[in-house]
């Protein structure tokens, strides 16, 4: 999710090559010539430009003494650089230079020459073509424009690698700060810089595998800027027909913005956007107002520049000396970990509603309780619940039951109205190893195994206070990577249903973390295909910590 605060309209994108492409290549606005004479007769050729791109076009003309058309013939010095037809269109080939001749039918002793250069073109497509390729490049902020009675300027530099990003607010003005981004190990983090050398570093308590995932860049141009070409001075005018809402979003996503600012604002006060390519790695973004209602009297310029040519191997450097700090991990995420740790506590089964012969509701029932300790796992379910169900069905009855931890692995239990039990079957499920699981805590879903798994990958920090309107308390959430994981096990139903991990939860009800304390699991999805909805966590609640021991079964499992 980008960090901005507003939504502006997607970016069209990129420019395709013009089928009148000519001789924008160039930034002169005057032709080349060459000159040369024989007695009183005299060639003079002409070029759009000295210097094409691959594939592209230099037109010539020749005119004799009096200027007017001269009947010559072309010839190129180099064929496989740049060839020359006879009506004196110049197409480049190959990077190299060649001399185009043009020879005096009337006599042939009588020439005029000019060098034509073929390298990178230089046209505002081809330029952010290699923009889009680079492994690395430099943003350039400049800027100075005054928004409702203040006036701003700042000078900012924004370097960009694959999995590194770094803003240099060169100015100190209060709008923008020093920060950097890297991206390692499907991990992010954020970094400080002192000189040219990182300080410190920190993971970010959000889970984003990379940076890009939350800022806007230049390389998220794309799209089809078709129709556009430079004037005679090589501007392009961008006003019209092209989204500019990315190069504002770029300018801005490092500023810590006043209350009063939009980006709305700004973005109708614009009276002219254009871009001019200056060299073959570079080109810059010029935006201006003039008389706005918000923003008005100035400019914003983003040179886009240094592509593949930007060092950001500090952050490796510091990376092979130091650690990564982590975040400190909230207090009461802490005393719930320590609460649960000993697998002991009850959970609700949920409740049922009823119906008559009729169909007709004729109220809810409790399930009853789930007993969660180191031994067994007891599925005690409420009496109502059991004669409301075996009423109904005639096949199967419902009793109570659970699964036990053995010596030699895990078992199904059955329990009787004496509260006799027998022991049923062997679990048969097995880990990712193919080892069958020797205890039930690892294959069945509670709160302290998704807890433990978070701990183990060192990401309890990554739970943060959230709201939402599904749980009577204080509530945490985590997108680290396991615990997404985590809430794809929990609701396997979801998951077959399209939808995508969004969150795992955590409630907390009315900040007691003691044996009396009500504790929530849940898990959050997000549909893509609903239009990004997302689905709010429904909570399994824990409570009666080092209270959930049966003691018949106690007094079963001593007997053995």
């Amino acid at each position: 999710m980008k960090k901005n605060r507003i939504a502006l309209l997607a970016l069209y994108s990129l420019l395709i090559p013009s089928l009148f492409l000519t001789s924008c290549t160039d930034n002169s606005s005057q032709p080349s010539s060459s000159t040369t004479e024989k007695d009183e007769i005299r060639l003079t050729i002409t070029s759009t430009a000295e210097y094409i791109g691959l594939n592209e076009y230099a037109y010539l003309t020749t005119s004799d003494q009096n200027g007017n058309p001269a009947d010559v013939d072309y010839s190129s010095s180099d064929k496989k650089i740049a060839t020359v037809s006879s009506t004196g269109t110049v197409k480049g080939l190959s990077y190299g230079e060649v001399v185009i001749t043009a020879t005096s039918k009337e006599d042939s002793s009588i020439t005029s020459s000019i060098k034509i250069t073929v390298g990178e073109s230089l046209t505002l497509y081809s330029v952010i073509s290699r923009l889009l390729k680079a492994d690395s490049y430099r943003t350039t902020y400049t800027a100075r424009f005054k928004y409702l009675f203040t006036t701003y300027s700042f000078n900012n530099v924004e370097d960009v690698n694959k999995d590194t990003y770094y803003f240099d607010a060169i100015d100190e003005n209060d709008w923008f700060k020093d920060i950097g981004y890297a991206s390692r190990n499907y991990e992010t983090f954020e970094f400080s810089k002192t000189g040219d050398k990182v300080s410190d570093a920190i993971y970010l308590r959000n889970y984003y595998e990379n940076y890009s995932d939350f800022l806007y860049l230049a390389t998220e141009m794309s799209g089809n800027y078709y129709s556009l070409n430079p004037d005679e001075d090589g501007i392009y005018d961008l006003k019209n027909g092209v989204d500019t809402s990315l190069f504002l979003n770029l300018v801005f996503q490092n500023a810590d913005l006043p209350v009063s600012f939009s980006l709305d604002n700004v973005f109708n006060d614009i009276t002219a956007i254009s871009a001019q390519v200056l060299a073959v790695d570079s080109f810059k973004i010029d935006i201006h107002f003039d008389k706005g209602t918000y923003a008005s009297e100035g400019f914003i310029t983003l040179e886009f520049s240094d592509f593949n040519n930007v060092d950001l191997s500090y952050v490796d450097d510091y990376l092979k000396t130091n650690e990564i700090d982590v975040p400190t991990t909230d207090e009461r995420i802490l005393r719930i970990r320590e609460l649960i740790a000993d697998y002991n506590y009850t959970s609700s089964l949920g409740t049922t509603t009823t119906y008559d012969e009729n169909d007709e509701i004729t109220g809810s029932i409790s399930n009853g309780e789930l007993h969660f300790t180191n031994d067994y796992l007891y599925f005690n379910y409420s009496d109502e619940y059991i004669d409301y169900v075996n009423s109904n069905q005639t096949v199967q009855k419902l009793v109570r039951g659970g699964y036990i931890n053995l010596s030699d692995g895990v078992y199904t239990f059955l329990v009787d109205e004496d509260q006799n039990i027998t022991i049923d079957s062997k679990w048969n499920y097995v880990d990712e190893e193919g080892k069958p699981y020797t205890q039930y805590q690892d294959y069945y879903p509670n709160i302290t195994l998704a807890m433990n798994m978070i701990a183990e990958e060192n990401k309890l920090y990554s739970f943060i206070s959230d709201s939402t309107t599904m749980f009577d308390g204080t509530e945490f959430k985590s997108d680290s990577y396991v615990s997404l994981n985590i809430a794809a096990q929990l609701d396997n139903e979801a998951l077959e249903a399209g939808g995508t991990p969004y969150g795992l939860y955590v409630g907390l009800k009315d900040n007691s973390v003691d044996e009396e304390a009500v504790v929530g699991l849940g898990c959050s999805f997000v549909f893509s295909d609903m239009g990004g909805i997302v689905i709010p966590p429904i909570y399994t609640t824990y409570t009666a910590f080092g209270k959930a021991n049966v003691d018949f079964i106690d007094t079963y499992l001593a007997s053995l």
